[in-house]
């Protein structure tokens, strides 16, 4: 049995296929689903017409992977929502999304390609220009997707995967040249080594109440979204001695709309998986132990009311905690103490 989704009623339908072994119900049920599925998106009221935009379909087909249905394929609210923000702030700027299906070609989205090579926007508070390759690999994956997504269905006039077909572009990973080594290194260093004893000179002067959790951070390597899901007494061990440690990194804070269809009744913070859905174990030396032991205090004195037994709560209502809030303190500390960022 297999369950698709309908798209006019946004109800799951239930189909049933039987053959003499499981692979061969398996496979009828795949062609009765293509079937279904024609007849659910081609029917007579015209659910795609061929005149939709880019931007259209995208919407659509993201909206249709968050639903819960056979080929979900583990999408999260959280990746939703954060390949939503990346089509807006990319793809939607670019006239490519305004083009119709049939008006698609290759040359379309290489160019789209070279322009995010040369966009210019302001990231942190500093302006840049173009995206980095992550990024980019990031916005072509889910063009990709949506293309394959709309091939498969029968899409009318859509039959070339254009946007796997044209690549992004590769920087230069030559190590031997010596202007590439230079690139390197200037991007790999976050912080430089003088300065991150300030770190734990704010930490003890207790000016900054974030601190503490940068400390951790850097001692632990521990992500931002996932400190701000560390309770209290619960994920992490010390040894009596104070000198030693076990940090539990299972869980992180993410962010979705309350209502993916109604934006309007705006975000929610909620607990989710780590990044790639893995569990891991981080050693506590004595200074990541000082500024535990000093997010406890601050936690137990700042805020009234810790609703989910928090390490680093908001201290108003105890909830978890933002992440631009948090970028802020960061830079408030790092102009206050003269740390190069």
């Amino acid at each position: 049995q297999l369950d698709i989704l309908d798209e006019n009623t946004g109800k799951n339908v239930r189909i049933h296929t039987t053959g003499k072994t499981e692979e061969e119900a398996r496979k009828k049920g795949k062609e009765k689903e293509k079937e279904k599925r024609k007849a659910i998106l081609l029917d007579v009221e015209g659910k795609w017409t061929g005149k939709e935009t880019l931007e259209t379909l995208i919407d659509e087909y993201m909206l249709y992977k968050l639903k819960d249905s056979t080929i979900r394929d583990k999408w999260t609210e959280s990746t939703y929502q954060s390949n939503a923000d990346m089509a807006k702030a990319t793809i939607y700027k670019h006239r490519i999304a305004k083009l119709q299906i049939h008006m698609l070609k290759l040359s379309t989205f290489k160019e789209f390609y070279s322009w995010l090579d040369s966009v210019t926007f302001t990231q942190y508070g500093e302006e840049k220009t173009g995206y980095s390759y992550s990024y980019k690999k990031r916005i072509r994956f889910l063009l990709c997707q949506t293309l394959a997504y709309l091939i498969k269905k029968g899409y009318p006039n859509l039959e070339h995967n254009y946007a796997w077909s044209a690549d992004v572009s590769k920087p230069n990973q030559d190590a031997i040249d010596e202007d590439t080594y230079g690139f390197a290194e200037q991007d790999e260093e976050v912080l430089a080594d003088e300065d991150i004893p300030k770190f734990e000179k704010a930490m003890d002067h207790n000016q900054y109440k974030a601190a503490p959790a940068f400390v951790l951070m850097l001692s632990t390597g521990i992500r931002s979204e996932e400190l701000f899901a560390l309770q209290i007494g619960k994920d992490y061990d010390i040894a009596e001695d104070e000198k030693s440690g076990v940090l539990y990194i299972y869980k992180a804070v993410g962010q979705r709309y309350k209502n993916p269809e109604n934006h309007s009744l705006g975000k929610e913070k909620y607990l989710k998986r780590t990044k790639n859905g893995e569990h891991r174990l981080c050693l506590l030396d004595e200074l990541s132990i000082k500024a535990i032991r000093m997010m406890e205090v601050n936690a137990k004195y700042h805020c009234k009311n810790n609703i989910h037994n928090l390490l680093f709560p908001t201290e108003k209502t105890g909830n978890y905690y933002d992440r631009d809030t948090f970028a802020g303190s960061f830079k408030r500390l790092c102009n206050e103490y003269d740390i190069h960022r």
